[in-house]
């Protein structure tokens, strides 16, 4: 493509080799190469990226280049919502710089640039995706216990679990092997009845009023008595004393417990198992070593977590569905 008055031409390229364009004539002909690199230190609000300008025969007096970038897969400079960063003039060599005030959990296109008189050569298009907004919490790592001021220290992620957001296992209230997945029935009205015998499956046809740190508990027996399942009070004086709010932790949706010491934790919202189905949309269940009959005489314990909903205890939780646990350890 020619230019009139200028005597220069620019020729793109589109592939992961960047652009190149030059100048033509006796006095100032050139030819550039811009490459777009990969991106570093990428959090919720911040990147950095780095870009390439070779410059080679007679290097022009005057020039810019930096990044564009933006939502749109192919940003240019002036384009609606695409956002133009000079990061310098008239050298050549590697540059970088730290993009800031980017929305969390967004994904963005980027490329280098450079430009000389109004005209633009590109680098090659390259992306990345701003990690989601965790609320400037510190949540401990895995195998920490945190002191939230009660009479116990808790786990910092579920029994079975390597970091907060995950899951863990979902097991049955008292299988100590957490492998066991008797299922109930589903009756013709499509609600969930108990099958007759189902605790001998798990904690025994008279289960114990209280199997944390027993030989029904599966954290007490898998961590040799390092830790216990909570029991009923340890959890309500967790739900009483905190102060509990909904947050996204590493993309995922969980509770965020605010102790009055200032120490938190972040249960995810883990759902609930029925057999070897996974139900993830509503109540999130969260066992405690605490047996407790309710109308039917075979349901039991506490659920923590629904989605819109306040933590609490809630009835109507069989022994044989699958339920997160939290383990404690004696301070």
């Amino acid at each position: 493509m020619w230019i009139l008055g200028m005597m220069f031409f620019v020729s793109c390229s589109d592939d992961d080799n960047g652009g190149t364009g030059g100048g033509n004539g006796d006095k100032d002909a050139y030819s550039v190469t811009i490459l777009t690199q990969p991106y570093s230190g990428l959090s919720s609000t911040t990147v950095e990226v780095s870009g390439t300008c070779t410059i080679t025969g007679t290097v022009p007096e005057v020039y810019a280049y930096g990044f564009v970038y933006g939502t749109s897969k192919s940003p240019e400079a002036g384009n609606e919502g695409v956002v133009k960063v000079q990061v310098g003039m008239s050298e050549t060599g590697d540059f970088k710089t730290t993009l800031e005030g980017l929305t969390p959990n967004t994904t963005y296109y980027y490329r280098a640039y450079f430009e000389k008189d109004g005209a633009y050569e590109y680098g090659n298009t390259k992306t990345f995706t701003m990690k989601p907004a965790d609320d400037g919490i510190d949540v401990p790592t895995a195998g920490e216990l945190v002191d939230m001021g009660g009479r116990v220290k808790w786990a910092s992620c579920n029994w079975d679990a390597s970091s907060p957001e995950q899951t863990g296992v979902l097991c049955g209230w008292g299988d100590p092997t957490g492998t066991v997945k008797y299922q109930g029935i589903i009756d013709t009205y499509d609600f969930y009845v108990p099958a007759p015998g189902c605790y001998e499956y798990y904690a025994g046809v008279n289960p114990p009023k209280e199997i944390s740190g027993t030989e029904l508990d599966i954290a007490y027996v898998k961590s040799q008595g390092r830790l216990r399942m909570p029991t009923r009070k340890e959890m309500d004086d967790l739900v009483e004393d905190c102060l509990v709010k909904t947050v996204l932790y590493n993309n995922v949706e969980g509770l965020l417990f605010i102790a009055p010491n200032g120490n938190k934790l972040f249960f995810p919202l883990c759902g609930r198992r029925i057999g070897s189905t996974v139900l993830t949309n509503g109540l999130s269940v969260y066992w405690t070593g605490t047996f407790e009959q309710y109308s039917y005489g075979n349901l039991l314990v506490y659920g923590l977590g629904e989605t819109g909903g306040e933590p609490g205890p809630t009835d109507g939780m069989d022994c044989c569905l699958g339920g997160a646990i939290r383990p404690v350890a004696d301070k």
